[in-house]
């Protein structure tokens, strides 16, 4: 996660109000800054706090290959400083691995970055690289910024869980995982996994086996969780069974077909520009088509292990196109209604389970879900 730090360069003046969306860099710098998608960041508020996600691209337009030595996020509320986030995940050793040398004539792209705990009163965030260009005598170092406004949140768009019982959210989108790095759409995606009656995900003879069978979640039944319309249904992709690691695949293998992630799955149209995704379904389960007409709660599948995992789940998307392949899908963020939440709060003899009934929510990764909602006592 991004560090909080309040530096001297609070004191800094503000860079140009204008953000930079294209085109070439001012004399004297050594970097094209471009932001994607262009325009104000827009500001997503999920349980945990607020985010920003867009994807910056670098490009050397000059003769010397340059390199980031240092990355921070300075916001402001209007030309007032509010606080610095210092960007270690761009640097070498982080957890995320992004180029930091950008050749003579090349671009580097930094897809999924993700800002976490944006303060509420932030209007516009500014950019600031740390720049070296060159060697010994000839080293050139410069700092560059680039400023991008801060929209409100769009909203986000109302789902039901797609699911009976209790299920945990085993990867949600915060700023450290994979779903904001991943694309294809996938940036506030959900994992969800079953649990069994002991509170576990599989039973002990997984942990020898990885079969399917010994999962809680493998073979459960998938529902709609919107009205809406079928526009892809893919079936027939065999589940992984006994893997202890995810399917490796080539990088040629990737490109020809990179929804294979995916294994089976059905994707929705939920309304003009809203399409809803859930995949690794179980092979053969799929008993809808395209153009079928759905309604919230009704059976389209059962949960599998199809695609990138090696762990039966089910994987839910909200995305603006209805191809998550194609080059300019973005994730949607969504809520979930009328659901019940079960957290562990406390330690050792003190630890205890609080459970709370939710109108609309975004759960977080750990939280355990049951849906429908429990009855009123």
């Amino acid at each position: 996660m991004l560090s909080l730090l309040f530096l001297a360069s609070l004191l800094l003046p503000a860079a140009s109000r204008a953000a930079r969306e294209s085109g070439p860099a001012p004399p004297g710098t050594l970097l094209d800054l471009v932001v994607r998608p262009a325009g104000a960041m827009r500001r997503h508020v999920c349980d945990s706090g607020a985010t920003v996600s867009f994807n910056l691209e670098l490009h050397n337009r000059g003769s010397r290959a340059v390199h980031v030595d240092a990355v921070r996020f300075v916001y402001l509320v209007g030309e007032r400083p509010l606080q610095v986030e210092r960007g270690d995940d761009f640097l070498p050793g982080a957890w995320v691995r992004r180029e930091v040398r950008i050749d003579p004539g090349r671009h580097v792209d930094w897809p999924g970055v993700c800002l976490a705990q944006v303060p509420d009163a932030a209007t516009h965030v500014r950019m600031e690289l740390d720049l070296t260009s060159g060697m010994a005598l000839r080293r050139r170092r410069a700092t560059q910024t680039l400023e991008v406004p801060i929209a409100a949140d769009p909203g986000t768009v109302g789902l039901t869980l797609p699911f009976e019982g209790y299920w945990r959210v085993t990867q949600g989108h915060g700023c450290r995982t994979n779903h904001r790095i991943g694309g294809l759409g996938g940036e506030y995606s959900w994992d969800f996994a079953a649990i069994n009656r002991r509170g576990l995900l599989a039973s002990e003879a997984y942990e020898i086996t990885h079969r399917n069978v010994d999962t809680a979640a493998f073979g459960q039944a998938v529902l709609s969780p919107v009205d809406g319309k079928v526009v892809r249904a893919v079936a027939g992709v065999a589940d992984n069974d006994g893997l202890h690691e995810f399917p490796r695949r080539s990088l040629q293998d990737d490109l020809a077909q990179p929804d294979w992630i995916f294994g089976n799955h059905v994707i929705l149209e939920a309304g003009p520009g809203v399409y809803v995704l859930l995949g690794h379904l179980q092979q053969g389960s799929v008993t809808v088509r395209p153009g079928d007409v759905m309604r919230r709660g009704a059976p389209l599948a059962r949960c599998g292990n199809s695609g990138n995992t090696f762990v039966p789940h089910l994987h839910v998307q909200v995305m603006d196109r209805p191809d998550p392949t194609d080059p300019t899908v973005r994730g949607l963020p969504g809520r979930f209604e009328d659901y019940v939440e079960f957290r562990a709060a406390g330690e050792g003899a003190a630890r205890d389970v609080l459970r709370r009934q939710v109108e609309s929510g975004d759960p977080g990764e750990g939280a355990l879900v049951l849906a429908p909602p429990l009855p009123a006592k």
